[in-house]
């Protein structure tokens, strides 16, 4: 996948920013450094894009702690994203466009908001949405945004932070990761995946060859070739049956 932009408002520690992919300096680097002071919102750039996509961050997901806060008058679990608000606002949200595996484009946005998007109001749900902007398609049920970024992605999230959207940390774990998973990200992530059905495709004609041969073989080696006697005795036998029946 490529992604294109991200746009965050009042997220963590962002009030609002917007980070074009696509244009320069970022479209020319294969790889760039982000790099900030502590709170500048690094982090929060790498959450934004996972909220968009899977509707979970890794700091959330990784966080071993439990329990829950009030928060206007509800319990709001601290492994939910909605703690990504900014405090003291009303409303939130992240769009990202980007390009997926399937080279069909896409926005996904992801959202909280409080009563009246009052700083007062008590939290509202989370809206997800993503539109395919090819074919004008939209789906707001997680279950089918699931699918749909699970076919433009071909990564689930697990995988995707451990190789794609790298949080502190997250890279050894990938590293640590048994050799066919490893295996199974990296095809995914390059594309490799065609050589392997290729392989596979290969193999299964070849043996498809060779069932042909064996049993051509088979049948060869069930012939019985005549010895230079057995020929003569052969001929002798015709030439008489031919001279007996002219008589």
């Amino acid at each position: 996948m490529k992604i294109q932009r991200l746009t965050i408002h009042n997220m963590a520690s962002i009030e609002d920013a917007e980070i074009d992919f696509s244009a320069k300096p970022l479209v020319d680097s294969d790889v760039f450094l982000i790099t900030g002071k502590t709170g500048s919102g690094k982090s929060t750039i790498l959450d934004s894009i996972c909220l968009a996509l899977y509707g979970t961050t890794p700091r959330l997901s990784g966080t071993r702690m439990q329990g829950a806060v009030n928060d206007a008058g509800k319990e709001v679990h601290l492994d939910d994203p909605a703690q990504l608000l900014r405090e003291n606002t009303g409303e939130g949200y992240v769009r990202l466009t980007f390009e997926g595996s399937n080279g069909v484009p896409y926005e996904a946005e992801w959202s909280i908001a409080r009563a009246r998007n009052k700083p007062t109001g008590k939290l509202q749900g989370k809206k997800w949405v993503v539109k395919n902007l090819r074919d004008g398609m939209q789906y707001s049920k997680d279950a089918e945004i699931r699918s749909v970024i699970s076919e433009a992605v071909k990564l689930s999230f697990e995988q995707f932070c451990r190789t794609t959207m790298l949080a502190q940390g997250e890279f050894t774990r990938f590293l640590n990761s048994k050799d066919e998973e490893k295996a199974e990200i990296l095809e995914m992530i390059t594309g490799a995946g065609i050589y392997s059905k290729i392989g596979a495709k290969v193999y299964e004609i070849t043996q498809r060859k060779k069932s042909v041969y064996d049993a051509a073989k088979s049948a060869v080696e069930g012939i019985h070739l005549l010895t230079d006697d057995e020929k003569n005795e052969k001929l002798e036998s015709i030439e008489e049956n031919t001279r007996q029946s002219k008589e």
